[in-house]
């Protein structure tokens, strides 16, 4: 970093969200905002817009050390590790054994109040990405109107064609996937970030036992809410319908009280493939949050 450089507080407590104090994130995100985003006046304050701009770059720039760490990713023991906790599914093996001892290692997990999860939001976001990069590749650029007149998202529409779109793909590219059981949140993910296209941003927010994942997109100073849950052959939907809706709620009052929200409900029953897709697919409003099955 530069000498005598000023920094607000504010972004200091980004950098610290961020990488939860993970040396090489926060030299990397501090390098390229004082030495290439700040490299024209090195005597102007670092800012919470320079380091957000830098933490982007540092994301999609793919850094070594990033890479590396998403390369591990296909290792069937970190995936057994990072799979349950994208998915939010209890897994009483989860911490036990090799596996989870060398994702901590790696600082690609920690616990946090007794309860397994990515250890921060960038490697959140780098996992994903990684995840989700050749499907991205793989889903045509959209030519349907998703931004309103005003510039927000109309995420009814982004959604029902998601829905299309897993109606027509979704048992074919699921043969294809490495992660089967997070499958759906990956393509899910994928689907927004291709028609997002780099513009606004996507949190995530997952953690081991919780039952789910939750999306908060932020689009043009707009707002909105996606909470993912699954159906598991000993599940009532009715029961993860009910969390989902309390769950997302809750989620709600801490991400955005006024933003719209999705629950999307996944069916992995066997006896739900069984069905027609006009029997899968269904989309309701409920006090308020959009329910959409799948």
């Amino acid at each position: 970093m530069k000498n005598g450089q000023q920094i607000t507080r504010e972004a200091l407590d980004y950098v610290y969200e961020q990488s939860k104090g993970q040396p090489w994130i926060v030299n990397s995100i501090f390098k390229r905002a004082t030495m290439r985003i700040l490299d024209r006046d090195s005597s102007e304050t670092l800012t919470l817009k320079h380091v957000v701009q830098a933490r982007e770059d540092m994301v999609m720039a793919r850094e070594t050390h990033l890479d590396a760490l998403a390369y591990r990713l296909k290792e069937p023991g970190v995936r057994s590790v990072i799979e349950p906790i994208l998915t939010g599914e209890p897994d009483p093996e989860l911490a036990e054994g090799e596996s989870f001892r060398i994702c901590l290692d790696l600082g690609l997990v920690a616990i946090e109040r007794g309860t397994p999860v990515i250890a921060n939001p960038i490697y959140r976001e780098v996992i994903a990405r990684h995840l989700t990069y050749g499907q991205q590749l793989a889903i045509p650029e959209p030519k349907w109107k998703w931004e309103n007149d005003d510039g927000s998202l109309d995420m009814d529409k982004m959604l029902q064609e998601f829905q299309k779109f897993w109606r027509r793909h979704a048992d074919k590219w699921e043969e294809k996937a490495d992660y089967t059981e997070a499958f759906p949140h990956l393509l899910l993910m994928a689907f927004l970030q291709r028609v997002l296209n780099g513009a606004g941003k996507i949190e995530r927010e997952c953690a081991a036992g919780s039952g789910r994942m939750d999306l908060g997109i932020e689009y043009n100073e707009h707002r909105y809410i996606i909470e993912i849950k699954l159906v598991h052959h000993h599940d009532s939907p009715q029961t993860v319908r009910e969390e989902g809706l309390e769950q997302i709620r809750a989620y709600r009052d801490t991400f955005a009280p006024a933003a719209p929200a999705y629950l999307v409900i996944f069916d992995r029953r066997p006896k739900t493939k069984e069905k027609t897709w006009d029997e899968r697919i269904s989309w309701e409003i409920d006090t308020e949050v959009t329910v959409l099955g799948c």
